[in-house]
Formats: structure tokens, C-alpha cells, sequence
């Protein structure tokens, strides 16, 4: 059983991973992002983040995206 994605605080690993997906919310990124012409914007930095968010917890992108719909519910 893997090991639920439940932020800590003061955990350094969650600030890092705060702060770099706090950076896809600027318009900067979303310009450089939009300038190879990807029609989804939206959705593309959403799979960004979680793609990031798995390699930064060592973790498979299926069991991400299942934690953040338990999450969501």
C-alpha cells in the first residue's frame, strides 16, 4: 500500500513542491507554454503539475491523479 499524499507543514519536500507548482499559475509560464502553439492550456499545465508532483514523491502519475480525486470528493 502506498503512502497517502497528505501535505505536512513545515515538511521542506511540500514547500518545494508548493513553490514550483505555485510558478505555473503565472502568466509568464503561460505564455511560454502557449508559444508552442498547445491549444489546451488549461489542462496541459494541469498535467504538468501532476506529472511534477509524481516525480517529486517518487511516485506513479496513476496513483497521483487517484489521490487528488479522493481529494476532490
Amino acid at each position: 500500500m502506498k503512502t497517502p499524499l497528505v501535505p505536512e507543514e513545515g515538511d521542506i519536500k511540500w514547500y518545494l513542491v508548493r513553490k514550483t507548482l505555485g510558478t505555473f499559475d503565472q502568466r509568464e509560464v503561460r505564455k511560454i507554454v502557449s508559444k508552442f502553439r498547445i491549444k489546451l492550456l488549461d489542462r496541459t499545465i494541469k498535467m504538468l503539475k501532476i506529472v511534477i508532483l509524481a516525480m517529486c514523491f517518487e511516485t506513479d502519475i496513476s496513483f497521483v491523479i487517484s489521490e487528488l480525486k479522493t481529494k476532490h470528493r
